[in-house]
């Protein structure tokens, strides 16, 4: 028996820059994210804890079940 763990299409609408819609329904608003943020490499959180890997604020918060970012040079904590 086969099982699909792999997470469900997001539905996008072709408009949505031009709406200012969220990048994800829920999840990182345009302004969450600061160009300093952006330009800062920290660690991404979900709800099972750290993710692996190193991220920048908006490459975090765009990750699916995101849950916040954290910059260790700085303290920033950034909610996603």
């Amino acid at each position: 028996m086969s099982v699909n763990n792999q997470a469900p299409p997001v539905r996008r609408h072709r408009f949505d820059h031009a709406l200012r819609a969220p990048l994800h329904a829920g999840g990182i608003q345009p302004s969450v994210c600061t160009a300093a943020d952006n330009n800062a490499v920290g660690q991404c959180f979900d709800q099972h804890g750290a993710v692996p890997g190193r991220f920048n604020c908006a490459a975090c918060c765009a990750l699916r079940g995101a849950t916040g970012w954290h910059n260790p040079a700085n303290g920033v904590v950034v909610a996603c």
